[in-house]
């Protein structure tokens, strides 16, 4: 490896080497997937204002089997959550205007508001950010970049507890908590 610079305000170039690989090496193993563990037939909508975070994420979680729907701000998002009913919601925490700590507490507002998994995807990950998620009703808090496998586990909780229980009750957080350790 290597730097060169010309100076101040002359830019820089960096060189790295590597051997090259004979065309018989065999490649290592891959880990086995947590996308086996994605639940079916699950919904997710991803409320972010970045909209090729957003875009990952759907791609991803498409992958792994889900449907995605996705909305850029909190206005939007609660429309979202009206006309494609999602089992779960990604919520940006640092949405423009509408914050997404406000747009949990909305929805946990709505008539049958506790159904959803309501999950924190943020930059923010201070405690006092997640005792504020916890408070505005979110049942997860993942700090960017998102561990994938770490949302995958926490669906497939949700995908084993079915659908009679809400997720935002007690006991599916003990079970979730569990699930993650």
């Amino acid at each position: 490896m290597s730097a060169v610079s010309g100076g101040p305000g002359a830019g820089s170039e960096f060189v790295i080497r590597l051997p090259a690989s004979g065309a018989n090496t065999p490649l290592p193993a891959a880990a086995p997937s947590m996308a086996t563990l994605a639940p079916r037939d699950r919904k997710v909508l991803i409320i972010d204002d970045n909209e090729d975070a957003a875009e990952s994420l759907s791609a991803f979680l498409e992958e792994s089997g889900l449907s995605c729907a996705s909305a850029l701000d909190g206005p939007s998002g609660l429309d979202a959550v009206a006309r494609f009913a999602p089992d779960t919601i990604l919520i940006d925490l640092g949405l423009p205007g509408l914050d997404g700590y406000e747009v949990a507490r909305r929805i946990r507002g709505l008539p049958g508001g506790d159904k959803y998994l309501a999950i924190a995807i943020t930059g923010y990950g201070r405690a006092r950010d997640r005792e504020r998620s916890a408070e505005a009703g979110f049942d997860a808090h993942l700090v960017k970049p998102v561990d994938l496998d770490q949302l995958l586990t926490i669906l497939h909780t949700m995908d084993r507890m079915g659908t009679s229980e809400a997720p935002h009750t007690g006991s599916w957080k003990r079970d979730a908590a569990a699930a993650m350790t």
